[in-house]
């Protein structure tokens, strides 16, 4: 499993991100609030959002989810196998938003130009 350190000489950027998801690798940061793998019926904060929780559980329960960039609890972005790489845009708390959501944000960014 690729681990993601925020700080220090070897943090990697959005760049390794965008390789991991790339190839739908699994990734967490040591304190484990800030990780990728597959789609889990869990929502966390995302249900301040009710079309996009709507069709997170909808897209998931049908298997169309494949992959899942968590922060804490709640899903930031993930892939569906229809529709590719899916941002809701929401950073929710600004830990969320200043430490994972950029990073997802611009990772996925960057893999829909390529694709």
């Amino acid at each position: 499993m690729n681990v993601w350190k925020h700080c220090g000489q070897n943090a990697p950027g959005w760049w390794n991100l965008r390789d991991w998801l790339a190839a739908f690798e699994p990734f967490s940061n040591a304190g484990k609030t800030f990780y990728g793998r597959g789609w889990e019926d869990r929502t966390g904060m995302l249900y301040m959002y009710p079309e996009d929780l709507a069709t997170y559980r909808d897209r998931g329960y049908a298997g169309l989810i494949d992959y899942v960039v968590w922060s804490y609890q709640t899903p930031i972005v993930w892939h569906d196998k229809e529709h590719g790489w899916i941002d809701p845009g929401h950073g929710y708390t600004m830990a969320t938003k200043c430490k994972h959501y950029n990073n997802a944000s611009t990772a996925v960014s960057v893999l829909r130009e390529e694709q």
